[in-house]
């Protein structure tokens, strides 16, 4: 895994295309670069290859918890603030 952290890249994990689209969008439209993934697991590969900034994470997708990949950010030494709806 790369150790720089891209400081403009937000990575979206969103199971839902149209949702991980509005995130995308707004986001790009602030001046980030976004990539959205669908799944966890394909979600661990992007962050092996290269940190993001910030992860805009689901937790209910089709293959693996978010939590278990917010579990791995977590020990890569990376900030982590997470929220649930009563936030």
């Amino acid at each position: 895994m790369s150790d720089i952290i891209d400081k403009g890249l937000v990575y979206i994990v969103e199971d839902s295309i149209a949702s991980g689209a509005l995130y995308a969008s707004q986001l790009e439209q602030a001046g980030f670069q976004c990539k959205h993934f669908t799944d966890g697991y394909s979600a661990l590969v992007g962050i092996k290859e290269k940190m993001p900034a910030v992860i805009v994470q689901d937790v209910c997708l089709p293959d693996i918890s978010g939590l278990e990949v917010l579990q791995f950010v977590n020990k890569q030494n990376c900030l982590l603030y997470t929220s649930d709806a009563a936030d």
